[in-house]
């Protein structure tokens, strides 16, 4: 962290700098793979009686999707929310709730087909 010239300014705190690497590295999977790049905003619900950490949590996202024939891959951050929350990029696009992390992860769960459709669709535009 301390390398790089970009989180040099005094507004960039250890939260910040760790969503922002989380959120470029998932933007930067989805933009380079046929796949959907989950970010986990990773809250004080976890852990929790079904999942220990965030790799567990993504692990699980990550088999939901392989389920339903797509490639997924996981990046989390910690941070002092109460509750969890998602992020799906989706290529180039952000899959959220009006510009705001998928809060409830049955939500997330469940929104897997739709982020699907989505990816089919920004995959079939033209470059």
């Amino acid at each position: 962290m301390a390398n790089d010239d970009r989180y040099s300014s005094e507004n960039w705190t250890a939260e910040t700098i760790a969503l922002d690497k989380a959120s470029s590295a998932a933007r930067k999977y989805a933009e380079s793979n046929n796949g959907v790049g989950i970010l986990i905003h990773l809250g004080q619900d976890v852990p929790n009686a079904r999942v220990k950490n965030g790799d567990d949590l993504g692990k699980l996202f990550v088999q939901r999707f392989a389920e339903l024939g797509v490639e997924a891959r996981y990046f989390y951050w910690q941070n002092d929310a109460r509750a969890t929350g998602l992020t799906y990029h989706i290529g180039h696009l952000l899959y959220e709730t009006h510009g705001e992390p998928i809060i409830g992860l049955q939500t997330a769960w469940n929104d897997a087909p739709k982020v699907i459709e989505k990816l089919r669709l920004v995959k079939a535009l033209p470059k």
